[in-house]
């Protein structure tokens, strides 16, 4: 399980209602679920992130926020 905090900004002045705790658990090579709580305790979120391919993951969100998300990666290198 993963330990993590994030905000709302890269550099900018961090607001206790944008700050996140996640904690997760890797399923298999391709799936991971996790939950995320705000510290400010107003919303809390259940999160699964499958990979249906290197570049191409679908996200499902329930809790405070229902929702479901197809995401596509790329870089710039």
């Amino acid at each position: 399980a993963g330990l993590t905090t994030s905000s709302g900004g890269g550099g900018a002045p961090v607001n206790l209602n944008s700050q996140i705790v996640t904690l997760g658990k890797r399923l298999s090579a391709n799936a991971y679920v996790s939950y995320e709580q705000s510290l400010a305790g107003a919303s809390s979120v259940v999160k699964l992130t499958y990979n249906l391919s290197r570049r191409i993951s679908i996200i499902v969100r329930a809790g405070t926020d229902n929702s479901i998300d197809l995401s596509y990666t790329f870089s710039f290198n």
